[in-house]
């Protein structure tokens, strides 16, 4: 809501998160200050620029995610970045799943494709790898001074409880200090939990990152699944309309770097096993017969 006013167009990717639409439609919602919102196909920065291009204010804000949580995919920020720059559109990037899994050192999506200092405004959460409550946004002095005077969700909230800023600047200390090694970890067990997947006929959709979703297309297979692998000790989050599209449903895998080999094999034999039995594995769905 600080960042956008009736000179603003809000350009954001049609799978953003729901924080990041709340926020644009409480910015809509204000009298006298609304801006043009508008949407571009995920990920094409050709449908990006089609809007840029038609755009009915003067100044512009491109909104996009660093990794798409149901999805599992990277946004394409170099081709969004190339674009936000020839037409003066300020980039703003949600991190909230990148931060401390991407980079060599774990800095997120920006040093894992080698354009840091290309988005003018970062945020992420404390919530995913720091493990507890509140974020962060990184951008220059003026914008943050601007948020903190005029942002309602800053002005009229409390400051976070000490123990949580005890512990997200503990994990930033271990970043910094082993941030290399335990990213190799993560990835490590990604690639592997991955290749394991793919390799017995599952459908991971568009993942390319550690959080992998499991195409089931079907709500009470999905529900389901995730009772009979909870009752064996497994979670495995079942996402449903209106998280997604009816005919989307899934699970999702979300892999750590604290996951044992052993846990991830027990995982994957008992969601072979499930799988076939209610038919979600490419080798177990029989195409329809031809008229």
């Amino acid at each position: 809501m600080a960042l956008a006013d009736r000179d603003t167009t809000l350009i954001l990717d049609n799978l953003a998160h729901a924080c990041i639409l709340d926020g644009t439609f409480l910015a809509a919602g204000s009298p006298g200050r609304a801006p043009e919102v508008r949407f571009f196909n995920h990920n094409s920065a050709r449908s990006l620029e089609r809007v840029l291009k038609t755009r009915e204010r003067p100044n512009a804000m491109v909104l996009v995610e660093g990794i798409y949580s149901l999805d599992g995919d990277m946004g394409h920020l170099k081709a969004i970045v190339e674009v936000c720059e020839r037409y003066n559109a300020v980039l703003v990037v949600d991190d909230a799943h990148g931060s401390g899994t991407l980079g060599v050192h774990g800095r997120g999506i920006l040093e894992h494709l080698e354009l840091e200092g290309r988005a003018p405004i970062v945020v992420s959460t404390f919530s995913k790898v720091f493990g507890g409550i509140g974020g962060i946004i990184l951008a220059s002095t003026d914008v943050i001074e601007l948020i903190q005077h005029n942002a309602r969700s800053f002005v009229f909230s409390a400051t976070l409880p000490v123990p949580i800023v005890a512990a997200a600047a503990t994990i930033l200390t271990m970043l910094e200090d082993d941030g290399v090694a335990l990213v190799q970890e993560l990835q490590e067990n990604a690639r592997y939990m991955r290749g394991e997947l793919v390799s017995r006929g599952f459908d991971l959709g568009l993942s390319d990152t550690h959080i992998m979703p499991v195409m089931v297309r079907d709500e009470r297979k999905a529900m389901i699944l995730h009772q009979m692998l909870f009752d064996r000790g497994i979670y495995m989050v079942p996402i449903t309309y209106p998280g997604v599209k009816p005919g989307e449903e899934r699970l999702r895998v979300n892999i750590t770097r604290g996951h044992t080999r052993a846990e991830m094999a027990l995982a994957l034999d008992c969601l072979d096993e499930l799988g076939a039995a209610c038919e979600i594995r490419k080798q177990d769905q029989v195409a329809p017969a031809a008229p």
